[in-house]
């Protein structure tokens, strides 16, 4: 009968921390605008190339907010500090019922429950509504800089880029980063807050109870790891044919025009198709292998437990532990397992963040082919006569635009550039 309330205890705990617990970054969302369009497979998982120096860059965008992050960080201990009193209370108000020291001293301690987790939610609220509007003023200083940047670009870097890659740029990365920003860093630094403080308190109630719990960390680590290098390599095959698909529909919505007048619907039809199969077959197989990873840990888990339950039950009957330990350590476990399974999710939405990050610094490093010499001086008394004398011009080396070309526009005067596609036209 004491198990039986010890266990029913750790649900109702586990139950009640599962109301404060924080969201975690769905894997497979897409964002408006970028490589997925707005299907739910338009979420793709890319790993940066250079972490560290990404993260570097991101933490200069920071620097203005430092005192709302420190608000967070104080919120964020505060908050997974008083939620994890929650179990060591809940198990003091069992041993109180079991001891029948009287329904005035359980009361004490449900109470204390409930102010904990009441508490601790309200520092979760408080830490989301800063951070997100940290992160979407961050934001609109980044997605600011890199339109800004366009401008000054030359003529040689469009050419060199599709359309739709740059406005995935502007859209699908800027939003992978912005559901990092405003969920995921505060969620990993609580989790691992949390990780730390349940083992601690886990070895404070029992040791060999803490050691039994600490047998299915290798397992849960060893999976999630296997399990994050193929999800990886499957994710960014798929990035690479969203690119693909979103380049194809940006440039055949843009040019609808064109497609009709010259009779090009069924090709189009045919290459999206094609590009859209190749999209569904690799997302099916990256979304397959990345759902994996909760239900085996969620078995893990409960494998976990039931060590814990068999152990605690003989300790019991020897009297080395009280009915209400067990029940509190059960809650542990059981939040032993939520931070693990959280990280493992959250982490390939960071590298996705910091992914799209890298692309939108890449495009920002982008140097522009002409630029001011250091003794420019501004232009004045502009007459609007402009003159070509056989001018000459090429983005790449060995490939002509220009050949040859020379004009003469007077003020005033209107002068039609006539040719057929590829001659030089825009340039």
């Amino acid at each position: 009968m004491n198990l039986n309330l010890a266990m029913e205890g750790s649900r109702m705990a586990d139950r009640t921390s599962s109301a404060t617990s924080r969201p975690v970054l769905p894997i497979g969302r897409g964002g408006p605008g970028g490589p997925g369009g707005h299907g739910a497979m338009g979420r793709r998982i890319e790993q940066a190339k250079d972490a560290r120096g990404t993260i570097k860059r991101l933490a200069r965008y920071f620097k203005p907010y430092w005192h709302a992050l420190i608000a967070v960080a104080v919120l964020v201990v505060a908050g997974t500090g008083l939620s994890l009193l929650g179990p060591d209370l809940m198990g003091k108000a069992i041993d109180a019922m079991a001891g029948r020291q009287g329904l005035a001293i359980v009361g004490r301690f449900l109470l204390g429950m409930l102010g904990v987790y009441l508490l601790s939610w309200l520092s979760g609220v408080g830490q989301a509504y800063i951070m997100a509007g940290v992160s979407q003023r961050l934001l609109r200083t980044l997605r600011r800089d890199l339109f800004q940047h366009l401008q000054a670009l030359s003529l040689s870097f469009f050419d060199r880029y599709q359309h739709g890659e740059l406005m995935s740029r502007l859209t699908n990365d800027i939003e992978t980063l912005n559901m990092v920003l405003s969920m995921g860093i505060a969620s990993i630094v609580a989790d691992v807050i949390t990780l730390v403080g349940v083992v601690v308190l886990m070895f404070a109630i029992n040791v060999w109870l803490a050691l039994v719990a600490m047998i299915i960390l290798p397992l849960m680590l060893l999976f999630t790891a296997s399990i994050a290098r193929r999800t990886r390599a499957g994710f960014r095959d798929l990035q690479m044919q969203l690119g693909q698909l979103n380049a194809l529909m940006e440039e055949t919505i843009t040019g609808q025009k064109v497609v009709q007048a010259f009779g090009q619907e069924k090709r189009v039809i045919q290459q999206f198709d094609v590009l859209n199969a190749k999209v569904r077959d690799t997302g099916t197989r990256a979304q397959i292998l990345s759902l994996l990873v909760p239900p085996m840990m969620t078995v893990l888990a409960n494998a976990d437990i039931a060590l814990i339950v068999g152990l605690g039950g003989w300790l019991a009957l020897k009297g080395l532990v009280t009915v209400g330990a067990i029940a509190a350590f059960i809650s542990y476990a059981r939040r032993f397992s939520q931070p693990l399974r959280q990280i493992a999710d959250l982490y390939n939405s960071i590298q996705a963040g910091l992914a799209g990050a890298e692309r939108v610094f890449e495009i920002l490093d982008e140097v522009p082919d002409v630029q001011d010499a250091p003794d420019a001086v501004p232009l004045e008394n502009v007459r609007g006569e402009v003159e070509f004398d056989h001018v000459n011009f090429e983005y790449v080396p060995g490939v002509p635009v220009l050949k040859d070309v020379c004009l003469h526009a007077m003020p005033g005067q209107t002068i039609a550039l006539v040719g057929p596609t590829g001659a030089g036209k825009t340039t």
